[in-house]
């Protein structure tokens, strides 16, 4: 569970949220901004969420049963993500002054039990009327690129999207990701026609395919749980880096980039050590 912050200005040493607050003799970011990054999410045993059981079961037990801190100057991106979502919730006004809110749910958290726990999921938007999905997304040019290309192999938001439909609103004939996309320019636009704001129609995967998906994960999740053994993660869930051309070369970049609990996780500083050596290897091939 998050307790605090990793302190930038203290060779990342971990400080807890309230001594950050209350103790900061310099910040590295203004008090309003770090309280907005600082969240704490209570963990309900045998509740779980459409989105965490998309991830590794290695992450999700970590994050569930371990404290671990984050860095303040890296969640900045996650803070977009929760901005929009804020920013379109903050509209059922609006709809309710044009007549039209009774044809959407935003927002709205439902759970359903399934295979012997509490699935619960947080639908961004759902139009009664058009029978459509919407989810947000705060991602880069290039997976959207491939979502445009129907290119969904290891992508979660297949998993996760067609999740809420099988669960939550199995009348749904269309699923949409509404992806902003955070590394926009205009070079990248001509180069892949990719726009700021982008519609991306999902496929939708039968009813059976999904609930057997979501058994077999929960059932990995809690046999984790119960034995305390934690898998690693695979290299398609790291996203490892197998180009020797490049600089990541050997260097999971999920782990490095958007993994919260990377500080805490064994198998990661075996990749970096792994890595470290591969590149020693490289400059000195005979050493």
């Amino acid at each position: 569970m998050i307790k605090g912050f990793q302190c930038p200005f203290a060779l990342d040493t971990p400080v807890d949220f309230d001594d950050c607050v209350k103790k900061c003799a310099k910040r590295c970011l203004s008090l309003p901004l770090l309280l907005a990054l600082m969240r704490e999410r209570e963990v309900v045993p045998g509740v779980y969420s459409i989105t965490e059981l998309s991830n590794p079961r290695r992450q999700l037990y970590l994050k569930r049963h371990m404290d671990f801190y984050i860095s303040p100057l890296f969640s900045t991106f996650a803070l977009f993500g929760t901005a929009v979502h804020n920013l379109i919730e903050m509209q059922k006004d609006k709809l309710a002054e044009i007549g039209v809110a009774d044809d959407y749910c935003i927002e709205e958290r439902r759970t359903i039990e399934f295979n012997g726990i509490n699935l619960t999921g947080r639908v961004d938007q759902y139009n009664k009327k058009t029978k459509t999905l919407f989810d947000y997304k705060t991602i880069k040019s290039y997976a959207v690129e491939k979502m445009k290309k129907e290119h969904f192999e290891d992508n979660s938001y297949l998993l996760q999207l067609n999740g809420y439909r099988t669960f939550f609103f199995p009348e749904a004939e269309h699923l949409i990701i509404e992806a902003f996309v955070k590394d926009w320019g205009y070079d990248k636009y001509k180069k892949n026609g990719v726009m700021p704001i982008e519609k991306v129609e999902i496929p939708i995967l039968s009813d059976e395919y999904v609930k057997e998906t979501f058994k077999r994960l929960i059932d990995q999740h809690l046999k984790v749980e119960k034995s305390g053994q934690l898998p690693d993660c695979t290299k398609d869930e790291v996203w490892f880096n197998e180009n020797p051309k490049s600089d990541n070369f050997g260097i999971p970049l999920r782990c490095r980039d958007y993994c919260e609990v990377n500080s805490i996780c064994d198998q990661y500083r075996r990749f970096l050590s792994e890595a470290d050596h591969d590149q020693k290897r490289r400059v000195y091939p005979n050493g």
